[in-house]
């Protein structure tokens, strides 16, 4: 459809099946926030923020029907729309929440051309944690 007719389509849906499905580009969002952006191979290959991660980790994998999953919810409650939190609007859900999570904004960090990713744990001055990568601070 997007050859024949040069349209796009914007799917909103927490089905990832059907994302990894159709999707060249995916954006993440939470609370109303851009988390993180890229190609569904950046997305799925490469996640570079803890609510993406978290996403993963809390539906059954595909081919594993008959075997016992060991699914990892997300713990907490989404956050109040009315009354954001000040800084990440992940932060009080995060595993790797830092002081800096709770007070400041994230910016974006631009991870490639493809892909960036909402976290401070990207910050070239965070500790190091799990498998992600740190990033150049995005201007626009």
């Amino acid at each position: 459809l997007k050859q024949r007719v040069n349209a796009s389509i914007i799917l909103i849906t927490h089905d990832l099946g059907v994302i990894a499905e159709i999707c060249d580009q995916i954006i993440v969002m939470y609370g109303g926030t851009v988390m993180e952006k890229g190609t569904a191979k950046d997305i799925f290959y490469s996640p570079q923020n803890p609510y993406t991660v978290g996403l993963y980790q809390s539906v059954p994998k595909a081919g594993k029907t008959g075997e016992k999953q060991r699914l990892i919810p997300i713990e907490g409650s989404p956050p109040d729309l009315m009354h954001p939190p000040k800084g990440c609007p992940f932060s009080p859900r995060c595993p790797h929440a830092m002081k800096v999570c709770l007070e400041k904004p994230v910016p974006m960090f631009k991870l490639s051309e493809t892909h960036s990713s909402a976290c401070w744990l990207l910050h070239k001055d965070a500790p190091a944690v799990g498998k992600y990568t740190k990033g150049v601070e995005s201007v626009g």
